[in-house]
């Protein structure tokens, strides 16, 4: 079966928050010019916020998806306010979306939590969120498709869906992440599948760093990931699943994998995990490629490095002969 690929709004990061126009860069005053972009490159899919939508607005971006070809899938914030999440929710579901991503956690484990009981307060809060809005989901006949943020090691997150058991929430995999908390992906994917609804595909690559090292999204095909791979794993899991390419271009993030800091809040914290994501490091460094940076660039050089780097994956996906389009 051949798949191709659906774009994310969190890979236009830059260009969703610019304030004015830039030579050949109209700024984006709404979802409907996402979705004529997403036309523009061929995407049969588009993966964005929904939040605040009003019902007419969700009309409007239905109606120009349905004219473009381009399947919806919401992006959603938790709640706090039910009644807010559930407006939400009906508003996306209006503008045809059936699936919405989500995550538990805004900020990263390892720069949010110093302790291993502060995380453990901070799962049994996720735990019960999930609770509280499943009979929402069920009700509406949606799913939440919550992703693996930097927040939950796979094992943990695992545990957490065996013991949800919803049909209505699943997970959105993360191809890179889970390597900023020292996890194989390919060990993540396959322990996640069972409950794999969405996806974010990217490419990654590291850099040594004094307290660990740098981690960054690169375009695919030029970092460490099996794309092919993961991809199987998922198609497997799930024949229905959609690929959605999150490119974010921004510096490099630091994971301070050496500090004590880091490694409070595991209960299982091993060497050999430390030692493979290090060689990882390690070869990047011995390959002397530069990794994508955006600060100090103009708007305009940035704008141009974003787009650039989302066309290149765009076409490694198109070209694959594993992968297919």
């Amino acid at each position: 079966m051949k798949h191709k690929l659906g774009l994310t709004i969190w890979s236009y990061r830059i260009r969703w928050q610019q304030r004015r126009s830039a030579p050949g860069f109209p700024q984006w005053q709404s979802p409907l010019d996402v979705v004529d972009h997403c036309s523009t490159l061929g995407s049969p899919a588009l993966q964005t916020g929904i939040d605040g939508w009003s019902m007419e607005l969700a009309q409007e971006v239905r109606n120009r998806c349905e004219e473009a070809g381009i399947a919806l899938e919401g992006q959603i914030e938790l709640p706090g306010d039910l009644e807010t999440f559930e407006r939400s929710l009906l508003a996306g579901k209006a503008a045809g979306a059936t699936i919405f991503r989500a995550y538990c956690s805004l900020e990263r484990r390892y720069e949010r939590f110093t302790s291993r009981a502060d995380w453990e307060r901070w799962q049994q809060d996720a735990i019960v969120t999930l609770h509280r809005i499943e009979p929402i989901l069920a009700r509406h006949q949606v799913k939440l498709a919550v992703e693996n943020h930097k927040d939950w090691r796979a094992a943990e997150q695992a545990e957490v869906f065996r013991n949800l058991a919803s049909e209505w929430i699943g997970i959105c995999l993360d191809f890179g992440n889970n390597l900023a908390l020292l996890e194989d992906p390919l060990a993540v994917a396959r322990t996640l599948a069972p409950w794999v609804i969405s996806t974010h595909v990217k490419d990654m690559d590291l850099r040594s760093a004094p307290n660990g090292f740098l981690l960054s999204e690169v375009p695919m095909g030029t970092g460490v990931l099996d794309i092919a791979a993961l991809v199987e794993i998922c198609r497997k899991a799930n024949q229905d699943i959609r690929f959605f390419l999150e490119m974010i271009t921004r510096d490099p993030l630091p994971i301070p994998c050496l500090t004590d800091t880091y490694r409070a809040t595991f209960a299982e914290f091993t060497e050999h995990d430390l030692e493979r994501t290090m060689d990882l490091a390690r070869r990047g460094d011995a390959a002397g490629l530069d990794l994508p940076y955006d600060n100090g660039l103009s708007d305009t050089e940035a704008l141009e490095l974003e787009d650039r780097l989302i066309r290149e994956s765009l076409d490694w996906w198109r070209m694959s002969s594993v992968l297919g389009s």
